[in-house]
């Protein structure tokens, strides 16, 4: 995927002495932060064109948060040169986020979707109309 740098993060340093940073991305579909561990942190600014394969999104304190996999890579492409959309932000927290292990919250009738905040349909109801005299 191609997504633009919009925010670098100040590094956290791990107690094993890594810096982790948070950055975030966006691409026309909407923005995402991405955790970038050592030195690839240090390398990118705002407006950066980044490539990046082989990435994954998880849920990290109640944040979607984008990841570079095993045997991914990030390469800078170029910058200031990409079209884009902020929002939606898909690292503001979840709060519908579903269970783990599961998607049935408590309430939700078994095989359902456990979103308890879907409206309710009406009943299914059918008139008959009269017999033309």
């Amino acid at each position: 995927m191609i997504l633009i740098t919009l925010d670098i993060g100040k590094a956290s340093v791990t107690k094993d002495q890594h810096e982790v940073r948070s950055i975030r991305v966006a691409d026309k579909s909407g923005s995402i932060n991405l955790s970038l561990w050592d030195e690839p942190g240090t390398l990118l600014q705002p407006g950066d064109i980044i490539r990046v394969n082989k990435a994954y999104a998880s849920v990290f304190k109640s944040a979607l948060t984008l990841y570079i996999g095993k045997g991914g890579e990030l390469h800078k492409l170029g910058d200031f040169c990409l079209v884009f959309s902020e929002t939606p932000n898909m690292s503001e927290e979840v709060y519908n986020a579903p269970p783990p292990g599961g998607n049935n919250a408590p309430g939700a009738a078994p095989g359902g979707s456990g979103n308890n905040n879907a409206p309710a349909r009406p009943p299914h109801s059918r008139k008959s109309n009269p017999p033309n005299k």
